[in-house]
C-alpha cells in the first residue's frame, strides 16, 4: 500500500489514505482507498473504503465484504469493534453526483464478512452522521 493524493479521499483527521489493491470479479485488477482510524469517545475503530476514479475494475460496493475481511485482518482490528464506511467522492461531469457515505454492517462469522440474510447491509448516512460516528469534530455524536 502507498499513500495517495488526498484530493479523492475524505479529509478525516488522524487517518492516512492508502492504496488498497485487490482482485475483482474474473480476476481483474482493482484499487480503492483505505483509511483507518479510532474514535476515542466510543472506543470503536473504523475503516473507510473509498471508490477511486482510477478504479477500472469491480467497485467497492460489489466487493465490500471481501475488502472488509481483508482490511480488518491486515490491520489487526477486531471486526466486532470496527465500523466500516463506504465512501464515494463527488463524481461525474462537473461533479453533479454528490459524495455518498454508507455504514456497512456485514454479518461476521469466523473473521469473515458475509452479506446478511436478516437485514440490509448498507445504511446511507449524511456526511455529518458519518463524521459523528468517527468522533470527528463537526459530526453529530
Amino acid at each position: 500500500m502507498s499513500v495517495l493524493d488526498y484530493g479523492t479521499y475524505p479529509d478525516i483527521p488522524g487517518t492516512v489514505a492508502q492504496e488498497f489493491r485487490y482482485k475483482g470479479y474474473w480476476g481483474c485488477d482493482c484499487i480503492c482507498g483505505l483509511q483507518c482510524g479510532h474514535n476515542p469517545q466510543t472506543g470503536h475503530d473504523f475503516i473507510i473504503l473509498t471508490e477511486l476514479p482510477s478504479n477500472k475494475g469491480t467497485s467497492v460496493t460489489n466487493m465490500v465484504e471481501h475488502l472488509a475481511t481483508e482490511a480488518i485482518a491486515r490491520l489487526g482490528l477486531d471486526p466486532s469493534n470496527t465500523l466500516i464506511f463506504e465512501y464515494y467522492p463527488a463524481r461525474g461531469k462537473h461533479y453533479l453526483t454528490p459524495e455518498t457515505w454508507d455504514l456497512v454492517s456485514p454479518d461476521w462469522r469466523d473473521g469473515v464478512a458475509h452479506v446478511p440474510s436478516e437485514h440490509h447491509m448498507w445504511k446511507r448516512l449524511t456526511r455529518q452522521e458519518a463524521l459523528g460516528l468517527m468522533g470527528v469534530d463537526g459530526g453529530n455524536r
